[in-house]
């Protein structure tokens, strides 16, 4: 039997430590899956925005 509050807690503290896109990515899926479709979703457009800033800068119309 899995503790998902445990589970949570940790990603939680890795985040804290560190924002890192996996651990975002990680605690989205669970936030999901433990029915916390609005924490799961904001932590998504976090990774997101995340993911975009490690993007190299090409021109864009």
């Amino acid at each position: 039997m899995m503790l998902w509050g445990k589970a949570r807690d940790y990603y939680e503290q890795a985040l804290s430590l560190n924002t890192q896109s996996e651990a975002l990515a990680e605690l989205s899926r669970l936030l999901k899956a433990m029915g916390d479709t609005k924490a799961s979703q904001e932590l998504m457009m976090i990774n997101l925005r995340y993911a975009s800033n490690q993007l190299k800068p090409l021109p864009l119309p």
